[in-house]
């Protein structure tokens, strides 16, 4: 009944939204049954978590898009709720949960990820669930205690490999995501789904999508709506190619300014 109660309350939240073309169900299935249905004992539980999580939902609409990974915004919520003072601790630690592990004098020390990652984790209510949701949300955090014999290190995704399709599903552990997910909604510095839908629909004529362009550069935004035509270019057609690379071309200034 916990189970039916939970799942029911999601799925009547995202399905039919625009969060709902993000929702991996194969990652949703193993994470719920193995480290998120621990948590919920009682119907009240079920009640509590779904009264914010709609909330905190709503925040991430925007028209039709939705400007989070739906799965990352559960799991977070849970840690919310469940694991406050673990939750508490993440904002600070953006960069050993994003993969840029860098100290005062370079490189971060393998010692210094692992010590850092225990640190992160510890006097968790549930020690086990709470070390896998944050190794699923955070595959940095899961590499980073690998050398203590936590996990598997070919089991684990690398950063460098798997960053441009994080930023494709919105994931809280990309860097340039991270922040949104604390702030529950976006900055200005922040470009939404909507935004860059309305760029790759701008692409097929070279002066529509150059305006478009000089319109977010004059929000703050063309290093992000760069970044991010590159992680989604295989959605602009072939027949837009002259097009696309024309209005880059007639960024030249803007773009070299970046």
């Amino acid at each position: 009944k916990l189970e039916e109660s939970l799942e029911s309350a999601i799925n009547q939240l995202v399905q039919g939204t625009a969060a709902d073309r993000r929702f991996d169900s194969q990652r949703w299935g193993k994470l719920f049954v193995s480290s998120i249905r621990p948590y919920f004992r009682t119907l009240r539980d079920v009640k509590r978590f779904t009264n914010t999580f709609s909330f905190h939902f709503e925040l991430y609409k925007n028209g039709d898009t939705f400007d989070a990974n739906p799965i990352d915004l559960i799991a977070l919520e849970v840690l919310r709720q469940f694991e406050g003072p673990i939750y508490q601790r993440l904002h600070s630690a953006k960069e050993l949960l994003t993969g840029s592990h860098r100290s005062l004098l370079g490189p971060w020390r393998i010692s210094e990820l692992q010590e850092a990652a225990k640190a992160l984790s510890e006097n968790a209510n549930r020690p086990d669930e709470a070390k896998d949701i944050l190794s699923d949300l955070f595959p940095s955090f899961a590499r980073a205690l690998l050398e203590s014999g936590d996990k598997n290190v070919l089991s684990v995704p690398h950063a460098a490999a798997f960053r441009n399709e994080w930023l494709r599903d919105l994931r809280s552990c990309h860097p340039d995501m991270f922040e949104r997910y604390f702030r529950f909604s976006l900055s200005g510095e922040d470009l939404s789904e909507s935004e860059l839908s309305s760029l790759l629909d701008a692409a097929g004529n070279r002066d529509s999508f150059a305006g478009k362009l000089r319109e977010l550069n004059g929000k703050k935004l063309l290093r992000p709506a760069v970044q991010a035509l590159g992680v989604h270019s295989q959605l602009i057609p072939s027949e837009s190619t002259l097009s696309f690379v024309t209005g880059l071309f007639d960024l030249e200034r803007e773009l070299f300014l970046h």
